[in-house]
């Protein structure tokens, strides 16, 4: 019902009951970030590594990157998923 001068609506009937789907992409880039962040965590602790067992630092530099990118990417993920 909708009274003059207030800008309060009652939705429609119909409209109430169908479930929200837009959050559902949302959700799934959300799950997609926390997972792509976890892979690039374990692929820079195994450049990390494998350049601290050669003596190359720089491949261990970019592995400590490469965790710092996915623990960002998997927080914002995160992040995202409890709006």
């Amino acid at each position: 019902m909708n009274f003059p001068g207030t800008r309060f609506e009652t939705p429609p009937v119909g409209r109430a009951l169908l479930p929200d789907t837009t959050n559902h992409k949302e959700s799934l880039m959300a799950r997609e970030d926390v997972a792509a962040g976890k892979v690039k965590q374990i692929k820079g602790k195994a450049n990390d590594i494998a350049g601290a067992v050669k003596g190359n630092s720089a491949q261990q530099l970019k592995g400590k990157i490469q965790k710092g990118v996915g623990k960002v990417q998997e927080k914002l993920g995160k992040s995202d998923r409890n709006r």
